[in-house]
């Protein structure tokens, strides 16, 4: 903590310091690092991609007094450290401490590993979208945080065709939400586009048909765009 106060006080351009970051396991061993990011000096461009920070490894400047008056949406986020990164950098810089020092427990009962995976997908596209709508940004930063959800978007749909798990309802009524740059044109055409391409690039007679159940389907339709 003391180096990287020590960081911030000496570099007034910066407005966030983080650090390597190992990972232990539910019983007890060192799996791996934290992501690494892109270099060691970034900005909002960069972070609007992927969030690299782990949050226990993150020291922040007090951007005038933001605690005092952090902003309404904040409050709507279901995940509130990128959000908070993002209201604190604004136009500072972010510094990257190459140096192990925290690690980081992964378990399955965390608050956001404890929820079903759609859930979770829903959650990081909302906070995404959140600071789209809500901060002054630059056109490079709001399109890298479009790349970034339509990345979330994808991956869940492709997880949902793969692994044969419908959309809940609870989640095409999350998705469905989304407003103007954020709008799905439609759920049930992105799930059979994807459906189809899992068919044609895999002729084994053995593989599993993936498909929607037919209670889903009457749901989508029901709520296409």
């Amino acid at each position: 903590l003391q180096k990287q106060i020590e960081f911030l006080e000496t570099n007034p351009e910066f407005n966030l310091c983080f650090h390597k970051v190992r990972h232990l396991s539910r019983e007890g061993e060192l799996i791996g690092s934290s992501i690494q990011p892109p270099s060691e000096v970034s900005t909002l461009e960069e972070l609007a991609l992927n969030n690299y920070i782990t949050t226990l490894s993150a020291v922040f400047r007090n951007v005038d007094s933001i605690f005092n008056h952090l902003p309404s949406f904040f409050f709507e986020s279901p995940i509130g450290d990128l959000v908070l990164y993002f209201i604190v950098i604004q136009n500072g810089k972010i510094k990257y401490l190459d140096e192990l020092m925290g690690v980081y427990r992964l378990h399955e009962d965390s608050a956001f590993r404890s929820k079903p995976e759609q859930d979770r997908y829903c959650d990081i596209m909302k906070a995404l979208s959140l600071v789209y709508e809500n901060l002054s940004l630059s056109e490079t930063v709001r399109k890298n945080l479009l790349k970034n959800f339509r990345g979330n978007l994808d991956l869940m749909f492709n997880s949902s065709v793969i692994n044969n798990q419908p959309l809940t309802e609870k989640s095409v009524s999350r998705l469905l939400s989304f407003d103007g740059e954020f709008k799905i044109p439609s759920i049930e055409e992105e799930l059979s586009k994807r459906r189809n391409s899992l068919k044609s690039t895999n002729n084994s007679k053995s593989t599993k048909e993936i498909s929607v159940t037919n209670s889903i389907k009457h749901f989508l339709k029901k709520f296409r765009i």
